[in-house]
This record gives structure tokens, sequence and C-alpha cells, in this order.
């Protein structure tokens, strides 16, 4: 009998632990919703499945979430299917945020460029040029905005400069 009451208050405490994992994963998923959608985008986001993302993304921004990562790869995810209309306003908020970052810099030049504002690109490039002269693959982008702006000069310049050919 004794064996028989301590099997039982075995089965009671496995059974309260069970009930008690899942009503806290349940009250989780009910109150941090938000994190879980996160979650979710981070997932498509990984698997570059940037169209599934965006209405993720997007809808956690629309309902106030806020976490560095997600404007930082709402963006990317906007970028990486050509819509870079919608990527502006987010770099430009990232840029603003983390003025000295060369990566960011870079990726808003590239969308000014891609929106039509290659002077906004051209002069991103510049600014970071005089900061870090030996930025080589900066110096070919900046070729590369120039030469979409018709700039053909100023892109053969720079070309040379990165190639070492002034030095």
């Amino acid at each position: 009998m004794f064996l028989h009451i301590k099997g039982m208050k075995k089965t009671v405490v496995i059974t309260y632990l069970l009930i008690v994992t899942l009503t806290t994963t349940g009250l989780y998923r009910l109150i941090n919703k938000e994190w879980i959608y996160f979650r979710e985008a981070e997932n498509y986001f990984a698997q570059k499945a940037y169209s599934e993302a965006i209405p993720v993304y997007e809808s956690l921004l629309k309902n106030g979430f806020t976490k560095p990562e997600l404007l930082y790869h709402l963006s990317e995810s906007y970028i990486a299917t050509g819509d870079f209309k919608k990527a502006l306003p987010l770099y430009e908020k990232i840029a603003r945020d983390v003025p000295a970052d060369p990566w960011v810099q870079s990726q808003l030049a590239t969308i000014y460029m891609h929106t039509g504002n290659v002077e906004k690109a051209i002069s991103l490039y510049h600014n970071h040029l005089k900061a870090n002269p030996e930025d080589r693959i900066a110096r070919i982008k900046l070729a590369r905005v120039l030469t979409f702006g018709g700039r053909f000069e100023e892109a053969i310049k720079q070309y040379r400069i990165a190639l070492g050919e002034f030095q």
C-alpha cells in the first residue's frame, strides 16, 4: 500500500508540472504574441523568404513593436524584393540612429541611387571617403553611382583611384 501511495504522488507531481508547463506556454503565447510573430518573421528572413517576412514585420511595426532588428530586417527585405521606396524611410531612420555605421551609409546610398536621388548617394560616398580615403569598396561604389548618374569622367577617375593608379 505504501508503494502505491508513493507512485500516486509521483503521478500527481508529474501531472501538476505538466499542467503548469502547458498553462505557462499558453499564457506566454497570449501575452507575448508580438515576440512569437517576430520569431516567425526572423525565421522567414533567415530562410531568405523576404516576401513572407515583410507582412509580418509590417504588422509588428504597425502595432508598435520595437526591436532594432525589426527596422533593419524589414528594410533589407524590401531591398531584396526590389522595393527601394519602402526601404528608404526606414534606412533614413536607421542612419539617424547609427550615423557612423559605414554599412548603413552604403546601403542608404544604394537606396538613394535606386530611387533616383543620385546626388544624395554621391554625397554620402564623398563624406565617407573624406574620413576613409583608403576604402576601395566605397570608392568603387561611388564610381558606380557616378556612372549611374551619367558622370562618366568622374566615375573613371574614381575607378582609377580604386585601382591604385593615382598613388
